[in-house]
């Protein structure tokens, strides 16, 4: 990043070298220092680089000695965006009283709204507005020139019910974010009546029950979502807890063709650094849309343009690289398509797999392709604990307060 930053305040060039000789002009120019980056060869008489403005008077001694000769087909950079700003003097004064313009604007706090996980009234919200303009935060005025932290600390010194206060300015509106403290009551961190279901699909292979009533045994094929610990007993309703281990099993799919594409990268890279307006308006500061590659990998950031804190213009900048890409063709034997096939299906099963998960077995597969590809399918049978806490709603509270009421007057 720092190399590209120095081309464009140096001003960069991008030249075209034409000759027989193109590659004794790239050898001469390295050895006598001159840096050329971004090389692209178009044929055995062309080919194209970037260069620092400053040595592109070294290079005519270069293709003299050369026997070549060179273009300049692009021109990048501060001092060229200088020069056209210096001929047109009342562009830039116009450029620079518009920046002025939209920073005054987008600098202006035009409203204050309250907003918060729960509800609010509105003589709530009311209250916090007023309460951010006695601490300085007003509609009109500069954001720059108010003091979130101490906006924060008013309120909550002020209102002891919140728990949580957050001043912030998004774009020309405040925001001011409140949670209300609420206490728990001794009724709620009671833990309320539940379930144990089944988490995965699986084949019951022991359970051990701490509370509550077993409704599978060993054996069961269980899918997920299957009850198998009921929250009740002969006490009442509780929340059911156990141990409930199953086999399960894990399936991967792996698969290799004889001949297969490879995509990699060159190492060469191409940049460009436009500015994009609302509606879609868009001027290229540094490169064009246009990349030289054949093949290439297009990476994009963008970022808001912020003059300082939250102030921030309604400009774009927008970054895009282009990294060039080479394409190879790679062959296997059956044999090894085979094996790339495997470790791939064996991999993909493993994926989902806990650390420290009890592996009873595995088992690969090969599935009939045909001649030009090869595919295979790995499965693993694990032993886990498969069960997993949930609550009841009231309707089935009652349900189960029934059927305890059947058992006691049965027992009765």
């Amino acid at each position: 990043m720092s190399s590209i930053l120095t081309r464009f305040v140096n001003g960069n060039l991008r030249i075209e070298i034409r000759g027989e000789y193109a590659e004794k002009f790239l050898n001469l120019s390295l050895m006598q220092g001159i840096g050329l980056s971004n090389i692209v060869r178009y044929d055995e008489r062309r080919i194209a680089a970037d260069i620092i403005l400053a040595d592109i008077y070294r290079l005519r001694p270069i293709a003299r000695a050369s026997h070549c000769r060179f273009i300049i087909k692009r021109r990048q950079g501060l001092p060229f965006i200088l020069e056209r700003c210096r001929r047109r003097k009342l562009l830039l004064i116009g450029a620079v009283a518009f920046c002025v313009f939209l920073y005054l604007a987008s600098s202006l706090v035009l409203s204050l709204t309250v907003t918060s996980p729960y509800s609010l009234s509105q003589s709530e919200k009311a209250r916090i507005v007023a309460l951010a303009r006695e601490a300085g935060v007003v509609e009109g005025k500069l954001k720059f020139t108010m003091d979130l932290e101490a906006a924060q600390e008013h309120i909550s010194g002020e209102l002891p019910q919140l728990s949580f206060v957050e001043v912030s300015i998004i774009g020309n509106n405040v925001i001011i974010n409140v949670v209300k403290r609420v206490d728990v009551s001794e009724e709620d961190k009671i833990i309320a009546c539940g379930d144990i279901v089944a988490a995965k699909d699986g084949v019951i292979e022991q359970i051990l029950v701490r509370k509550g009533t077993a409704c599978v045994k060993a054996g069961d094929t269980v899918t997920a979502g299957t009850v198998l610990v009921r929250g009740y007993n002969q006490s009442g309703l509780v929340a059911a807890s156990a141990i409930v281990s199953a086999h399960v099993w894990y399936s991967g799919y792996g698969e290799c063709a004889l001949e297969n594409t490879v995509v990699k990268n060159t190492g060469e890279q191409y940049m460009t650094v436009e500015l994009s307006w609302p509606k879609q308006i868009k001027a290229y500061v540094w490169g064009d849309n246009t990349p030289e590659f054949q093949y290439y990998y297009q990476q994009q950031k963008s970022m808001p343009l912020v003059i300082w804190r939250n102030i921030r213009l309604p400009v774009e900048l927008i970054i895009t690289y282009y990294q060039e890409q080479q394409q190879n063709i790679i062959s296997f034997t059956p044999e090894q398509a085979w094996q790339q096939a495997a470790k791939a299906a064996e991999k993909n099963a493993r994926i989902a797999l806990a650390d420290g998960t009890k592996i009873v077995s595995s088992d690969l597969k090969e599935i009939d392709a045909g001649d030009s590809i090869k595919r295979a399918r790995f499965t693993i049978e694990t032993i886990e604990d498969i069960g997993d806490f949930v609550k009841v709603d009231e309707q089935t509270q009652q349900q189960y307060q029934s059927l305890l009421n059947k058992d006691n007057n049965s027992t009765e």
